[in-house]
């Protein structure tokens, strides 16, 4: 087992930790800020360390700690840290342990027409005098704001910052406004974007370049979109002295990394309280999610930057995530994994792709999250699906004096309804009819039937006859 130094301030960062961790390597990870700390997976081979570190404090823990790896995968304009880590590894001779993982960063020569590329702070300032008057989207981060807070800009400031209490304290120092902070966690899609462009009236918006995972592109064509300029802050990248994530673990473990890792995970209950951490972790960190529209509308609430697909064939699924370009896909199943899963077909289509790491998540199931609003023990009763398969649940019914099943949807409802009433009319106590829909959502609904039948929409259905 090889001990890594990861310093980390990127979503490479993160994905390195969690598939050295799960390849076994010991990872010690060093983020600026709390907030850093928020974003990582939980792992008991994965330590977290939350502060800025100057080069003799990270000379000192090179020294206590002997790491076999060093890597830095801090921001690509993150120049401070990177020259504390190079001068560290220096004054320790640990060169040789040295590792720089980032982004590919695109050049903006592509977006000539609405970029005014610029290589510093103070040039960015500079020709933010071509634009005098009107609002400027900041989103270069708090640490660039004294750079920008001069008395005849600050007013005209939008300052975009991530939702932190060090991000909030720093807007605060500088004396912005509060109705001209956004404080929210990106990247951001083209058309939000567009949307802070509109609403805040913005005349130029000032990013740096930080490649597509910092949501760059959206940000320009969101420019272009709306007719105005981005000040765009360039930096001069070596790109023969970076490599990959999958590059940095290959070479860390000695064998191929995987490329993608998969979540299968239940989200049957569609309320966050509901979720393991598990799930919750993987669906909060995902790049791509799949599942059903009831499923990818949960998703989004959880994480609105992932690229979502809705569907849940297992066939349709497993092609997606052969196609997308993603490090971690998460796939959303209504049901428990282990329970008339569709995870199954999902599993099998994939089990045997050596570039795909498999990972099932359990979690609450709609039976058992059913049993708890009826105050029952589920385990009291015979569990018969109709979720696609054809079942005697009559004859059930008879020999064990109830059953809880799964249906496909209403027609599979008032199928068993009906049979069931009219065996209840033979009965001195007649059984007992509950059906659950959409469950755990806010369309969710528990009805008991008698004798009648009532409409119910087209959904997911739960039943008990008890």
């Amino acid at each position: 087992m090889s001990v890594c130094f990861i310093f980390s301030g990127t979503s490479e960062g993160r994905e390195l930790s969690e598939a050295l961790s799960m390849a076994g390597e010991k990872c010690h990870v060093f983020v600026a800020t709390e907030y850093g700390n928020t974003v990582m997976s939980s792992h008991e081979n994965i330590n977290v360390n939350v502060g800025r570190l100057d080069s003799e404090e990270i000379k000192k823990l090179i020294e206590e700690k002997v790491p076999d790896y060093i890597v830095d995968a801090t921001h690509p304009h993150a120049t401070v840290i990177s020259e504390n880590i190079k001068k560290a590894c220096k004054e320790t001779c640990a060169q040789d342990k040295y590792i720089r993982v980032t982004r590919t960063i695109e050049k903006s020569d592509v977006y000539d027409n609405t970029v005014i590329k610029v290589k510093s702070n103070e040039e960015a300032v500079k020709a933010l005098n071509m634009f005098p008057e009107g609002n400027i989207l900041l989103t270069t981060g708090v640490k660039e704001l004294k750079s920008f807070c001069l008395n005849e800009l600050k007013d005209r400031l939008i300052v975009r910052v991530l939702p932190s209490v060090e991000s909030l304290n720093e807007v605060s120092r500088f004396d912005i406004k509060l109705k001209n902070v956004i404080a929210m966690e990106g990247p951001f899609t083209e058309e939000m974007n567009k949307a802070f462009i509109n609403q805040y009236d913005v005349k130029v918006l000032v990013t740096k370049n930080s490649g597509d995972r910092g949501g760059y592109k959206e940000k320009i064509n969101a420019c272009t979109a709306c007719g105005i300029k981005a000040i765009v802050i360039e930096k001069d990248f070596d790109e023969s002295r970076v490599i990959s994530v999958n590059d940095a673990v290959n070479l860390i473990t000695g064998k191929p990394s995987y490329k993608k890792h998969i979540y299968l995970a239940s989200a049957s209950i569609c309320d966050e309280k509901y979720l393991t951490k598990k799930s919750f972790d993987a669906i909060k960190h995902a790049e791509v999610i799949i599942g059903a529209k009831r499923m990818i509308e949960f998703a989004q609430r959880i994480n609105r930057h992932a690229q979502y697909y809705i569907e849940y064939m297992p066939a349709e699924v497993s092609e997606i995530i052969k196609s997308v370009k993603a490090g971690n896909i998460v796939v959303l199943f209504s049901g428990d994994t282990g329970l008339c899963s569709g995870a199954k077909g999902v599993y099998e289509k994939l089990k045997d792709n050596g570039e795909i790491y498999i990972e099932i998540i359990p979690g609450v199931s709609s039976v058992s999250y059913f049993a708890s609003k009826l105050h029952i023990q589920y385990s009291d009763y015979p569990f018969v699906t109709l979720h696609g398969k054809a079942c005697n649940y009559m004859n059930v019914l008879k020999e064990e004096g109830g059953f809880i099943s799964i249906c496909s949807g209403v027609s599979d409802v008032k199928m068993v309804a009906d049979d069931v009433i009219k065996f209840n009319s033979s009965l001195e106590n007649p059984k007992h009819i509950y059906v659950g829909y959409n469950l755990g959502s806010e369309e969710e609904k528990i009805y008991e039937i008698n004798t009648e039948i009532p409409d119910m929409n087209e959904g997911l259905y739960v039943m008990a006859v008890v």
